[in-house]
């Protein structure tokens, strides 16, 4: 569960540009998009995904339930939310670093398809591990499905772009906070 997490959020650590050989891989615009998944047993996860694009900031709902993610790719910074406990924990240089240039992640296109509803490339590169990943991605940078050895491993089920509340973006005052560190 934690990889399918990890895929989906980690193909978002990319360039903001694209050129006709590579995804946008940053939302251009405010984004609040739905995953689902279906794990080995048969269960059906949920995950949310909500970008803030004016701040580059991600919030994710993981799909244990309870565990909310910020994601700050300016400052590379992550709060990981405990909603129940009104707890976080802060983690420095914890989202990945765009990289540094376009022999760092290869893309071959594929095609297009609609997922959710809404167009997307298709698009054949690696994992971090090197693995054969399958993604589809909007013109304006929203991972829609992503997928390896030709089996779906996160697929969007709703898109909305509307204005994302700049509030939601930060942990609420109050709240124990403690330092971790990244790994």
């Amino acid at each position: 569960m934690i990889r399918r997490v990890v895929l989906g959020v980690a193909l978002w650590s990319g360039a903001a540009l694209a050129d006709a050989d590579r995804p946008i891989l940053l939302p251009t615009r405010d984004v609040d998009v739905t995953y689902r998944s279906v794990q080995p047993d048969g269960r059906v996860l949920d995950q949310g995904f909500r970008w803030r694009a004016a701040d580059r900031i991600a919030r994710v709902r993981l799909p244990s339930g309870g565990v909310e993610m910020l994601m700050d790719y300016r400052t590379r910074h992550v709060s990981v939310m405990h909603l129940s406990e009104h707890t976080s924990v802060e983690v420095d240089d914890a989202v990945p670093p765009p990289p540094g240039g376009a022999d760092e992640a290869s893309y071959r296109r594929r095609g297009t398809a609609r997922v959710a509803g809404v167009e997307c490339t298709m698009w054949d590169t690696r994992d971090e591990a090197g693995r054969e990943t399958q993604v589809c991605i909007t013109a304006d940078g929203v991972l829609l499905r992503a997928g390896q050895d030709g089996q779906v491993l996160i697929e969007a089920v709703s898109v909305s772009y509307a204005a994302q509340d700049a509030a939601s973006f930060h942990v609420p005052a109050g709240w124990t906070r403690t330092v971790g560190e990244a790994k």
